[in-house]
Order: structure tokens, then C-alpha cells, then sequence
């Protein structure tokens, strides 16, 4: 199933790499921390197009356009088609293509494909997890000499307090932090050790 659905996702990420004009094609959803580009469309609707019959019968659940059904039943590809859509428009080269295979609501397979780097990470429930094919790994490292990363709930201001206080007890604790706007990416910068731990309260 990654064979299918790794190259897939890695013409997704050349949707992302052909922008140009970003900024006057850009809209705010809920608030100027919220938006949404014509290029988060794009790729959605072409990965809508080509993911769904891999699995015949399956839902298609995507940050932009959801179907009316439920994805914690049966098949369903969820899908975040530029995930750090903030970094994509503001140039900052650090978004990804994000998509997960669960079944009945549990994830089976994931792909997290940054096409700046050219770096696809990808994962089998149980079968571990990859970076352009190499296995990955956490980090050994004790937190008093890590790195962490944090997200900060933009979307719930009800938790801006409690992340700050955490962030300075983690910092306290550690040798630095880092704030890197595409949470896909700070979990899969965990999971091949380039740093220690993340956090976000609600993601």
C-alpha cells in the first residue's frame, strides 16, 4: 500500500513546488492565523482524485473539502494537503503533504512528504517507520541535552498560558526549543531523532 500511495503523494508535493503567486491566491478562513490557498485546493482535489481507488469503498476525509461521512468507519484516507499552509505562503520552505490510511478509526499506514527537502517519511502500523526508504528512530538522548519542539494551539486561545508555562519549564529543563509551524513534520523530526519530544494541546 505505501508503494501506491508514496507516489501519489510525491506529485502532490510538485503541485507545491510549482507556486508562484502565492500571496494572490491566498484567503483567511476564521482568522489571519487560519488560511487557505488555492494550492491547498489543488492538491487536495488531486489527491482526492487518485487515492480513493486504491482501496475501493473508502472515504476520502481532507482539511478542506470533507465528505459527509464518518472516518472512524471502515476505510478512510485523511488528508492534510499542505500542512504549515502559514510557512507555504510566507516562503519559509517548511510544509508537507500529510496522509494517513485508518481503518475503523485506527491509523494503518502514514506518509509525511516535505517536497522542499525531498524527504518522504512513511509508516506501517507495526512495521516501522522510513525516510526516503532508510529506517528511522527516536533519539536516545536524555532531555537535559534535547531539543524539543512545541505547537502553539493558535486555534484555541484558551491554551496560550499553559503552553507558554510549559514551554519555559521544558526550556529550563533542556537545551533549546524550536517552533517550526508544521506539526506533521515536528512529529516526524521526533520519530527520526533530530529532536527529542514535541508537544501541542490541542492539534
Amino acid at each position: 500500500m505505501l508503494e501506491q500511495i508514496i507516489p501519489i503523494v510525491r506529485q502532490a508535493g510538485e503541485i507545491i513546488l510549482s507556486a508562484c503567486d502565492i500571496a494572490g491566491q491566498t484567503h483567511e478562513k476564521t482568522s489571519a492565523a487560519d488560511l487557505v490557498t488555492e494550492y491547498d485546493l489543488a492538491v487536495e482535489r488531486f489527491l482526492k482524485e487518485k487515492l480513493p481507488p486504491l482501496v475501493p469503498g473508502s472515504i476520502f476525509f481532507g482539511e478542506e473539502e470533507k465528505e459527509n461521512a464518518d472516518p472512524g468507519q471502515g476505510w478512510a484516507f485523511i488528508v492534510d494537503p499542505i500542512d504549515g499552509t502559514t510557512n507555504f505562503v510566507r516562503g519559509l520552505r517548511q510544509s508537507a503533504v500529510s496522509v494517513a490510511l485508518a481503518k475503523d478509526g485506527t491509523v494503518e499506514y502514514g506518509v509525511v512528504y516535505n517536497p522542499y527537502r525531498d524527504e518522504m517519511f512513511s509508516a506501517r502500523r507495526g512495521g516501522g517507520a522510513f525516510l526516503n526508504g532508510a529506517p528511522i528512530h527516536v533519539s536516545s538522548r536524555p532531555l537535559s541535552k534535547g531539543i524539543f519542539s512545541m505547537g502553539t494551539s493558535i486555534y484555541r486561545p484558551e491554551y496560550f498560558a499553559r503552553t507558554m508555562r510549559l514551554t519555559e519549564q521544558l526550556f529550563r529543563r533542556s537545551c533549546d526549543f524550536r517552533r517550526l509551524g508544521a506539526a506533521s513534520l515536528d512529529i516526524c523530526c521526533v520519530a527520526c531523532g533530530r529532536t527529542d519530544a514535541f508537544f501541542e494541546f490541542s492539534l
